[in-house]
């Protein structure tokens, strides 16, 4: 993974209007309860060329809430902070090139919470 789009996702994301149970990597504390958002980042292990300068990554970003309608305005929030914003990433090591958003599903309802999961696909280019 690269490390620096990390703190970069956090950043951008944990910035969205109402999301009081906060922005988690990989795994939720137990004390979030409600209106809250897990991250992660795969990186594609299929590279474009052989010296490996480009990288893609996959974003998932799974939102949940006890509340349908919240739900729906945390994705909003959260599409409006990545949605074409690729001129906003500021990284050190690669270019930012193009953030796509493969999907966004939900809201599904597997337990208490109502749950949306969005799919971004990010290209880099090694500076």
């Amino acid at each position: 993974m690269i490390d620096e789009l990390r703190p970069a996702v956090y950043t951008k994301c944990n910035s969205v209007t109402g999301l009081s149970g906060g922005l988690w990597w990989v795994e939720a504390s137990q004390a979030a309860t409600d209106n809250y958002s897990v991250f992660s980042i795969v990186t594609n292990t299929n590279t474009r060329d052989t010296a490996t300068k480009f990288e893609k990554v996959f974003l998932q970003i799974n939102i949940y809430s006890l509340n349908p309608s919240t739900l729906e305005t945390l994705t909003k929030g959260m599409l409006a902070k990545l949605d074409d914003t690729e001129s906003s990433w500021s990284l050190t090591s690669y270019h930012f090139i193009r953030i796509e958003r493969n999907f966004v599903r939900g809201p599904y309802k597997p337990n208490e919470l109502y749950q949306t999961v969005i799919q971004y696909e990010i290209d880099l280019q090694k500076k």
